[in-house]
């Protein structure tokens, strides 16, 4: 069968390299990335050009010269770097690096450089099913979903949830033409943030009985965000004043209200919790678009919420019930084991 990762993040991160490699620590990137070169997946698209760089070349971050874009096309591998090059890409073999680090969040993305995640899951399917006639696996991730989560991002993390339903739906349009020898699972590795949709006080000086629920309103209001709180942190900058603030709230935030406790943290990059301390500018403006919208944040890392597990096609029996999530490799060994 042939092999496909597709990953809005480092084409290295742990998630997609644990289906590739295996090696002791998840940030021994140079490790996993010789395993990858070992292994020839035949499509890896995803951000991550900086581990591929030689050290004495702009923007990389290995300790060494090693050339790994070089080592791959040797290895009879297309590179690609943009939208455009991925769409026209005619060779089975394609490393596709978009970004140095993780790719854009869908609300930042420059749509004419950067694929977006439906645009990289349709080429690895069109690429996958075309050259070969004994299947494919092929791993889908939105990272973004779960870094957004991280920054209590509730607008970025809307919009790369709908890009990932994108997604999904390609890989059911491809099921409902091979409906005999297709699975697809949909699931996620964790929960992060404990977002909710919740009731509240209006303020902390009211009364018990005003109370407040999100609104359709307040969804609008989530959807005129036009950028990420990553974006708006990196505008800001390590140091910014208030004027700087101000300015960022009239351009990007129009119709919001910023708490004084929330600009002050920004200003002294202050963490606002024990809970919420990753990136204090971006809690206290993901907590700021909580107030104004009833869409909360319990803490700025992953929970021990369960999740949800979906499954289609031959094999789906095996992802029924409760399951520990070491279970899921074992049965996706069974199931290629009975071809």
């Amino acid at each position: 069968m042939r092999v496909g990762l597709v990953t809005t993040s480092t084409i290295y991160d742990a998630s997609p390299a644990a289906f590739i490699s295996h090696v002791p620590n998840r940030r021994n990137f140079a490790e996993i990335l010789k395993r990858y070169l070992e292994f020839t997946p035949d499509i890896l698209l995803g951000g991550g050009r900086d581990q591929f760089l030689p050290k004495s070349q702009a923007g990389s971050r290995r300790t060494d010269e090693t050339d790994l874009v070089a080592s791959f096309i040797q290895k009879g591998y297309l590179y690609v770097s943009n939208r455009q090059e991925l769409e026209q890409a005619q060779r089975l073999k394609v490393l596709g690096l978009f970004s140095q680090g993780e790719m854009s969040f869908e609300i930042d993305r420059d749509k004419k450089a950067e694929p977006s995640l439906c645009d990289m899951t349709q080429a690895a399917i069109r690429l996958l099913s075309n050259y070969n006639s004994h299947g494919f696996f092929l791993f889908i991730e939105n990272e973004n979903v779960d870094t957004a989560a991280h920054l209590s991002d509730v607008a970025s993390l809307i919009r790369d949830y709908r890009e990932f339903d994108r997604a999904v739906e390609l890989a059911y349009d491809f099921y409902r033409k091979h409906p005999r020898e297709t699975l697809i699972i949909v699931t996620s590795d964790h929960e992060t943030g404990g977002l909710g949709f919740t009731l509240a006080l209006k303020d902390l000086g009211s009364a018990k009985g005003t109370q407040v629920a999100g609104t359709t309103e307040d969804l609008k209001k989530i959807d005129s965000i036009s950028i990420s709180l990553r974006k708006a942190t990196e505008i800001l900058g390590p140091n910014p004043s208030a004027a700087a603030i101000d300015k960022l709230m009239s351009d990007y935030f129009s119709g919001f209200t910023l708490a004084p406790d929330f600009k002050e943290a920004i200003l002294k990059r202050q963490p606002l919790s024990r809970a919420l301390f990753l990136d204090p500018t971006a809690h206290a403006l993901g907590m700021m678009i909580a107030n104004n919208t009833q869409a909360y944040w319990l803490t700025s890392t992953h929970t021990n919420h369960p999740i949800f597990v979906t499954a289609l096609g031959p094999g789906s029996e095996k992802f029924r019930g409760y399951l520990d999530n070491t279970d899921f490799g074992r049965n996706l060994k069974a199931i290629l084991n009975r071809r």
